[in-house]
C-alpha cells in the first residue's frame, strides 16, 4: 500500500497556461495582473512568458500602467476638487453666521467641514502630483 505523504512520489505537473492570442485577451489579462497589485516589468515579463511577443507586450504594460496613474490622477482631482467645496463652503458658512451675529449672538464655526475639506483636498492634490 502506497503513502500519500511519501516525498518519493513525484509531484504533479503545474498545468501549462493557454497562450494569450487575441488582443482582448491580452488585455484582459494584463487587466487582471494590474488589478493584483503587479507593476510593469511583471506585466511585461509574464505576457512574455504567455506567448504575447515582446513589442506587444512591452506597449500592453505601458498602456496599462498609463491608464492606471491617469485613472489615480482623476480621482485626486476629484477629492481636491470636492475637499475644496467642503473647506470653502465651511468657511462661509462661518463668515456668513458670525457676519449675521454682530450684534450679539450666536454663529456657526462650521470647523468640521473646513478640515474634512481641507484634508481631503491636499490628499487630492498630493494623488495628482505623485502618480508615477
Amino acid at each position: 500500500m502506497s503513502n500519500p505523504f511519501d516525498a518519493s512520489v513525484p509531484a504533479p505537473a503545474e498545468p501549462v497556461a493557454k497562450p494569450l492570442s487575441t488582443p482582448e485577451e491580452v488585455y484582459g489579462f494584463a487587466g487582471e495582473l494590474l488589478a493584483a497589485g503587479a507593476d510593469q516589468t511583471t506585466i511585461y515579463q509574464t505576457l512574455l512568458s504567455r506567448g504575447v511577443d515582446s513589442a506587444q507586450a512591452g506597449q500592453v504594460a505601458s498602456e496599462m500602467m498609463e491608464a492606471k496613474l491617469e485613472a489615480i490622477r482623476s480621482q485626486g482631482w476629484r477629492d481636491a476638487i470636492w475637499g475644496a467645496v467642503w473647506c470653502f463652503g465651511g468657511l462661509a458658512v462661518t463668515a456668513f453666521s458670525y457676519m449675521a451675529a454682530q450684534g450679539g449672538g450666536r454663529y456657526v464655526l462650521a470647523w468640521g467641514a473646513v478640515i474634512f475639506g481641507g484634508i481631503q483636498m491636499m490628499r487630492g492634490l498630493y494623488n495628482v502630483v505623485t502618480a508615477r
